[in-house]
Protein backbone atom coordinates (compact mmCIF):
# COMPACT_ATOMS: atom_id res chain seq x y z
CA UNK A 1 0.00 0.00 0.00
CA UNK A 2 1.45 3.52 -0.97
CA UNK A 3 1.74 5.64 2.17
CA UNK A 4 0.24 9.13 1.68
CA UNK A 5 1.90 11.99 0.39
CA UNK A 6 3.29 14.90 1.93
CA UNK A 7 0.30 16.92 2.94
CA UNK A 8 0.95 20.23 0.35
CA UNK A 9 1.70 17.52 -2.05
CA UNK A 10 -1.81 15.90 -1.61
CA UNK A 11 -3.96 18.44 -1.99
CA UNK A 12 -1.85 19.57 -5.49
CA UNK A 13 -2.56 15.99 -7.02
CA UNK A 14 -6.34 16.44 -5.91
CA UNK A 15 -6.11 19.72 -7.42
CA UNK A 16 -4.01 19.08 -10.82
CA UNK A 17 -4.18 15.06 -11.76
CA UNK A 18 -6.74 13.18 -13.23
CA UNK A 19 -7.15 9.59 -11.81
CA UNK A 20 -5.72 7.45 -14.81
CA UNK A 21 -2.72 10.39 -14.60
CA UNK A 22 -2.42 9.65 -10.80
CA UNK A 23 -1.41 5.97 -11.46
CA UNK A 24 1.25 6.13 -14.41
CA UNK A 25 4.21 4.75 -13.56
CA UNK A 26 6.54 8.20 -14.24
CA UNK A 27 3.88 10.15 -12.64
CA UNK A 28 4.42 8.33 -9.59
CA UNK A 29 7.91 8.31 -9.98
CA UNK A 30 7.54 11.73 -10.16
CA UNK A 31 5.57 12.03 -6.95
CA UNK A 32 7.81 9.86 -5.01
CA UNK A 33 10.65 12.74 -5.57
CA UNK A 34 8.34 15.51 -5.00
CA UNK A 35 6.92 14.01 -1.93
CA UNK A 36 10.97 13.53 -0.81
CA UNK A 37 11.53 16.63 -1.17
CA UNK A 38 9.18 18.46 0.59
CA UNK A 39 9.99 15.75 3.67
CA UNK A 40 13.55 17.30 3.39
CA UNK A 41 12.77 20.59 3.40
CA UNK A 42 10.38 20.16 6.58
CA UNK A 43 12.81 18.43 8.15
CA UNK A 44 15.64 21.27 7.58
CA UNK A 45 13.47 23.46 8.26
CA UNK A 46 12.54 22.19 12.07
CA UNK A 47 16.27 21.85 12.49
CA UNK A 48 17.09 24.90 11.53
CA UNK A 49 14.36 26.73 14.09
CA UNK A 50 15.60 24.17 16.93
CA UNK A 51 19.26 25.50 16.24
CA UNK A 52 17.89 28.98 16.28
CA UNK A 53 15.68 28.45 19.25
CA UNK A 54 19.13 27.42 21.06
CA UNK A 55 20.84 30.33 19.55
CA UNK A 56 18.30 32.51 21.21
CA UNK A 57 19.03 30.60 24.54
CA UNK A 58 22.18 30.93 24.58
CA UNK A 59 21.77 34.71 23.74
CA UNK A 60 19.53 35.47 26.17
CA UNK A 61 22.26 33.92 28.91
CA UNK A 62 24.70 35.99 27.83
CA UNK A 63 23.33 38.84 27.79
CA UNK A 64 21.44 38.62 31.05
CA UNK A 65 25.10 37.56 32.16
CA UNK A 66 26.29 41.11 30.56
CA UNK A 67 23.59 42.77 32.07
CA UNK A 68 24.77 41.53 35.28
CA UNK A 69 28.21 42.24 34.91
CA UNK A 70 27.32 46.19 33.84
CA UNK A 71 24.79 46.70 36.40
CA UNK A 72 25.20 44.80 40.25
CA UNK A 73 22.46 43.94 41.91
CA UNK A 74 21.41 46.74 43.82
CA UNK A 75 22.03 45.45 47.22
CA UNK A 76 25.68 45.40 46.58
CA UNK A 77 25.50 47.96 45.06
CA UNK A 78 24.01 49.92 48.52
CA UNK A 79 26.67 47.85 50.36
CA UNK A 80 29.48 49.85 48.27
CA UNK A 81 28.49 53.10 49.30
CA UNK A 82 27.90 52.22 52.86
CA UNK A 83 31.52 50.98 52.97
CA UNK A 84 32.95 54.31 51.17
CA UNK A 85 30.87 56.44 53.39
CA UNK A 86 32.06 54.63 56.43
CA UNK A 87 35.21 55.00 55.26
CA UNK A 88 35.04 58.73 55.22
CA UNK A 89 35.26 59.08 59.12
CA UNK A 90 31.79 59.50 59.52
CA UNK A 91 30.84 62.83 57.89
CA UNK A 92 28.61 60.55 55.41
CA UNK A 93 27.27 57.45 57.40
CA UNK A 94 24.89 57.28 60.01
CA UNK A 95 24.06 53.94 61.05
Amino acid sequence: MQQPYHQLLEKQIANTLSGAQKYDPAVQQLLKLVDQAYRNFDTEQKLTERAFQECEKEYQNILHNLQLQNNPPVGKEIERCRCWARSQGGRYYRA
